[in-house]
């Protein structure tokens, strides 16, 4: 009688999984729960004959495992509104989520035999202040020659391109222009998309740094001094920015630039030939300043251009943590309806892994109730 119920158990949790492998949304081992299924309450040891299996922990508390009072499996997201999705769908809506900030406008002003030549000018699509600009372009043509830019990588049909230094950022409603010699298979068709996406993003740097403060005279209220930045990790800072609260009142600066300054606020942006700070390196630069009687720095906090969280990486945290965003979060409807869709998908494969798993851990503990039962039917053949 025992083995047959443990069969039984075996045979719903197949049904289980079954439902899963289908893509369903919520599932049911039956409309009835654990108890019913069984005949019984579940006991604390479970006999047949002289054999006396204790019963292991997880059988015992099978809620813990991921299943209700109702034998419902506890799905991820179970309120949102999932389907199907391809793995087509899924690239159509990561790509409509890359980070599309900047605008391209081109004109041709020469083309010969199978080239032409190109200026480029990338404009801020929203308005915003562009930082040490670096852009991807999906381009299936060859770049022989660049101006103004430079090329730092090309994979997969996308070039990797920045800008040449003193052109490094793009000002708020304002525009860049680099020049390219192409080598093409038709001159008269110009592959430019006419968005592009940023590859950086300003991010308050993570890794271990200092500040050392140091004045060299003073007289009035004026002070002149020099601040070093000391990079304390194994790895390069890209690009530094750096903000102080501090009651000086920067009015010049060499090796550094004051982009914004306020009552206790400043900040400082680096001059371009000292923008990188090495591993376990520093950069420094000197002040003229407006102080009180005792100058202070009481906070500060260093910036750096660093590669951005994928959108795919982000909603699987998103997810994971029990996250979301809702469509103020995003430019365009176009685009929460791509999070939604990559949402969906990555809550459906995420159901699976956790079933899955769980399933894997439920068959191994019915195997260790089955031995003593199989064992013993074999002994009974044999005498």
């Amino acid at each position: 009688m025992r083995t047959k119920k443990l069969l039984a158990l075996l045979l719903v949790v197949s049904v289980v999984f079954g439902n899963v492998a289908g893509g369903g949304n919520r599932i049911f081992a039956k409309e009835e729960g654990w108890d019913e299924i069984l005949g019984e309450d579940l006991p604390e040891e479970i006999l047949d004959d002289d054999v006396i299996i204790e019963e292991d922990e997880d059988y015992e508390n099978y809620a813990s495992m991921g299943f209700d009072e109702t034998g419902a499996y506890d799905v991820v997201n179970e309120t949102e509104i999932q389907y199907d999705v391809s793995e087509e769908e899924l690239e159509n809506a990561l790509y409509e989520l890359e980070k599309k900030e900047i605008s391209i406008e081109y004109s041709v002003t020469a083309k010969w035999d199978r080239h032409y030549n190109v200026n480029v000018t990338l404009r801020s699509i929203f308005g915003l202040y562009i930082q040490n600009w670096e852009i991807k372009l999906p381009f299936p043509d060859e770049i022989e020659n660049i101006w103004n830019a430079r090329i730092t990588g090309h994979v997969n049909g996308i070039y990797y391109i920045k800008n040449a230094g003193w052109n490094k950022d793009i000002e708020e409603n304002g525009s860049v222009t680099f020049g390219m010699t192409v080598a093409c298979d038709d001159s008269e068709k110009v592959n430019i998309p006419e968005r592009c996406g940023t590859t950086k993003e300003c991010e308050e740097v993570e890794t271990e740094y200092d500040l050392d403060y140091k004045e060299y005279s003073r007289w009035d209220n004026m002070v002149i001094g020099e601040i070093t930045i000391f990079n304390r990790c194994d790895r390069e800072i890209e690009d530094w920015k750096l903000e102080l609260e501090t009651d000086l009142v920067f009015k010049e600066v060499w090796d550094a630039e004051i982009e914004e300054t306020d009552d206790y606020y400043c900040y400082l942006d680096n001059k371009g030939d000292n923008a990188n700070i090495p591993p376990n390196g520093s950069v420094t630069f000197g002040f003229i300043a407006e102080c009180g009687e005792e100058s202070e720095i009481s906070e500060y906090y260093l910036y750096e251009m660093a590669n951005p969280i994928d959108e795919e990486s982000w909603i699987i945290y998103e997810l994971e943590s029990g996250e979301m965003r809702d469509d103020e979060d995003f430019n365009t409807k176009e685009e929460y309806a791509a999070y939604q869709i990559v949402r969906s998908y990555y809550i459906t494969k995420l159901n699976k892994e956790k079933l899955l798993s769980l399933m894997i851990k439920r068959y191994s503990v019915f195997g260790q109730l089955l031995e003593p039962i199989q064992d013993k039917e074999m002994k009974r053949q044999v005498s």
